[in-house]
């Protein structure tokens, strides 16, 4: 994760990210060989919850994944049910031959 500026509770369960904040997954293969595309979040705010491995921003929000892309204009990303929640205005740009 990548900012202008954080703020951290004490413990650094949650951590709030100011500014180009950017968290970037680089590509891997899975254990089953299989090849798994970059991903990454922009945002002028993100909200870090590592407990349960949340990620929240009512900001406008933008997704890369390979050559997908996607923008909101806030969003929840919950890690362990590895599922996305955008809402307001959604633009999303698919590209054939992009999945897993």
């Amino acid at each position: 994760v990548t900012a202008q500026r954080a703020l951290s509770n004490g413990d650094g369960s949650e951590v709030q990210f100011f500014g180009d904040a950017r968290v970037v997954r680089e590509g891997f293969q899975d254990a089953a060989g299989q090849a798994v595309p970059r991903f990454e979040l922009r945002s002028d705010f993100l909200h870090v919850i590592q407990d349960t491995e949340r990620i929240v921003t009512p900001k406008p929000v933008e997704i890369l994944r390979g050559a997908d892309r996607f923008t909101a204009d806030a969003m929840e990303y919950d890690n362990l049910n590895r599922v996305v929640e955008l809402r307001g205005r959604v633009v999303g740009v698919m590209v054939p031959g992009n999945r897993r």
